[in-house]
């Protein structure tokens, strides 16, 4: 029940259902809605996220968020220190490069925070990377000169 902003007799509002919920999710297109288990691969995909990063969400499910980082970060602690950091002070964001399914790169602005069980245990890590707007200019500068020089 709601008080509406008139003073008005208080009003029901209606409940969004878990089918509400995942349009919504599904239906934003400038922002990747991705949710990691604990150990960082990926457990929910939004179109958003196959729009900005090429994967499809059967294509990407199950696989570790390492593979959006620069092939030299990949292997390296980077993704590991990013989640503990939103683990243990409630929130990591940061602007950087990111890595696209076919290889391209893009200036990505990513925010992490940690989804808690009652028991304070982390559940989940949504991560919501967007494209930067200051990176946007240079990401396309960067795969234009990447498509010319044939690499």
């Amino acid at each position: 029940m709601r008080k509406p902003p008139d003073g008005g007799p208080l009003q029901s509002v209606p409940m969004l259902t878990e089918a509400d919920y995942r349009a919504l999710v599904d239906n934003i297109r400038d922002y990747a809605i991705i949710m990691l288990d604990p150990q960082g691969r990926v457990i929910s995909w939004n179109k958003g996220a196959q729009r900005i990063k090429g994967y499809a969400a059967e294509e990407i499910i199950g696989r570790h968020f390492r593979v959006f980082y620069l092939p030299a970060e990949q292997d390296g602690v980077q993704p590991e220190l990013e989640l503990r950091t939103a683990r243990e002070m409630g929130r990591f964001e940061a602007e950087r490069w990111r890595m696209r399914k076919d290889g391209s790169r893009f200036r990505a602005h990513v925010i992490m925070t940690p989804l808690h069980a009652p028991d304070g245990r982390c559940r989940a890590t949504p991560r919501s990377p967007r494209i930067s707007p200051s990176g946007l200019a240079s990401s396309k500068s960067c795969e234009r000169a990447r498509r010319a020089s044939g690499s």
